[in-house]
């Protein structure tokens, strides 16, 4: 590969795993070649940032992960992220010693490594360190947004989220079928800690009886009540619940443990709605889907909207735009200032039937309106969409 250019851009992935992370990378690094400069990686999100690890030429990472190619075209619906993965905090906020501390280490690393861009991609608390990291010059930093859990506010939608529904639209009619044969009720349990966005689009798709999520709370007398209304018609239940969904007020932990951004491990609130079910002599096949929501392959749509995503981060520093973040809005690609991010995008209360406790209309965005989007945005940013085909499934 040619290299005539002395500017170079080097990419991160930051948080939990996420289908779409590569194809992020792609677009991100097809666009840097495009104007001939040279392509970093940096292994495990922030960590290889603070030097706790090499910082290589992009091909040898891809190389390594296809066994073959080197080219950025081999990360297309690639699952995971070739570079890794951390949820390591640079810029936390309660500890300014830290925070300085590893400013210092950061320029250092940028400075001896020639970096002039650095494209994040994550979640919010990645994107959150990133706007620490640019608005205390620290380094120059553009981010790409990432959750399966859909709920970064400034953006209509993630990468990551429609793969995620999709397993967890698979699981959930593999238990209907449980639930038909095995005469009794079963539960899914789905990713959402805060927003119940999978959860959601999940039931509607397979249908399900009951959906659970965070942000709205049901007593247990309620959830009994509408598991009998649904016995009556001569079916038992599917049940989808976000592992967010609360409990006697609380959400249900795993354990104790906190990560470095100050989040605790959830899962478990199957067993106690299995729990409740039991109380009324119902016995309940559970299961979740857990990480399933995160390591599979991208859909197509996933893989072209977190390629564009990545494309349009790049190409704003090409131009001279920094501390700015891919963004979808109203059907187009656009860059936004990392200020307008945040998470907390939750699923508004008049999209949630309380009677019958699960979805009551469609979400805005369907696959089939995203997809016709995101074909005007690839036009609007001149973007090929041959790149984004022709390869060959992983599954």
């Amino acid at each position: 590969m040619v290299r005539r250019h002395s500017d170079t851009a080097a990419f991160l992935t930051g948080g939990g795993n996420c289908s779409g992370l590569n194809d992020a990378i792609r677009g991100a690094a097809e666009r840097a070649l495009e104007e001939n400069w040279n392509v970093l990686g940096i292994p495990h999100g922030y960590k290889g940032l603070l030097g706790k690890g090499e910082m290589r030429d992009l091909q040898e990472f891809i190389r390594e992960a296809t066994g073959h190619d080197s080219e950025p075209m081999a990360l297309y619906r690639l699952p995971g992220s070739v570079l890794g993965l951390s949820r390591e905090n640079p810029a936390p906020k309660d500890d300014p010693k830290k925070f300085r501390k590893n400013a210092e280490r950061i320029a250092e690393v940028t400075a001896k490594n020639r970096i002039k861009i650095i494209i994040a991609v994550g979640g919010d608390d990645t994107l959150t360190a990133a706007q620490r990291l640019f608005e205390a010059n620290v380094c120059v930093i553009n981010g790409v947004p990432k959750t399966i859990d859909n709920d970064i506010k400034g953006t209509d939608q993630s990468f990551g989220f429609e793969t995620a529904v999709e397993e967890g639209h698979y699981q959930a009619e593999g238990m209907r079928s449980e639930a038909e044969t095995g005469e009794r009720p079963v539960i899914l349990e789905t990713m959402g800690r805060n927003a119940g966005w999978i959860a959601l689009e999940t039931g509607r798709r397979a249908k399900a009886d009951i959906v659970l999520i965070p942000e709205i709370a049901v007593q247990k007398a309620e959830f009994l009540e509408r598991v009998r209304e649904v016995m009556i018609k001569g079916r038992f239940p599917l049940i989808v619940a976000s592992e967010g969904f609360p409990i006697d007020g609380k959400p249900v932990h795993l354990n104790s443990n906190i990560d470095p951004h100050g989040n605790h491990k959830l899962g478990g609130v199957r067993y106690r709605l299995e729990g409740w079910l039991n109380e009324i002599g119902l016995k309940a096949a559970t299961q979740e889907v857990g990480y399933a929501h995160r390591f599979g392959q991208p859909t197509e749509e996933d893989a072209q909207f977190a390629y564009e995503l990545g494309w349009t981060a790049m190409d704003a520093a090409v131009q001279g735009r920094y501390g700015v973040v891919a963004v979808e809005r109203e059907g187009k690609i656009t860059v936004v200032p990392l200020s307008e991010i945040s998470g907390g995008r939750l699923v508004p209360e008049e999209l949630y039937d309380r009677k019958l406790l699960r979805m009551r209309e469609p979400p805005r965005h369907t696959p089939h309106r995203q997809l016709q989007r995101r074909t005007l945005a690839s036009a609007q940013w001149g973007i090929d969409e041959s790149r984004t085909q022709g390869t060959q499934d992983l599954r």
